[in-house]
């Protein structure tokens, strides 16, 4: 009896699964796809919220100053 409850709730559960699926339009799921591009020098200002020249990446993608040197 109890594997009866089991294999029950597992399709239950697999149906109710794809029906959830169903109701996701499809503008949702473009939106949930991975983005195949590569980030720009526009979406990185727009990320940072400022000029991109005052900044650079080192290892690890850490984000340090640029050294302006001494004047």
């Amino acid at each position: 009896m109890k594997l009866k409850h089991l294999i029950g709730g597992a399709f239950f559960i697999g149906v109710r699964t794809m029906k959830l699926s169903e109701r996701i339009l499809k503008e949702q799921k473009k939106l949930l796809q991975k983005k195949s591009e590569k980030m720009s020098h526009r979406d990185w200002e727009e990320i940072m919220g400022m000029n991109r020249d005052t900044f650079s990446r080192k290892r690890g993608g850490a984000i340090t100053k640029k050294n302006k040197g001494s004047v």
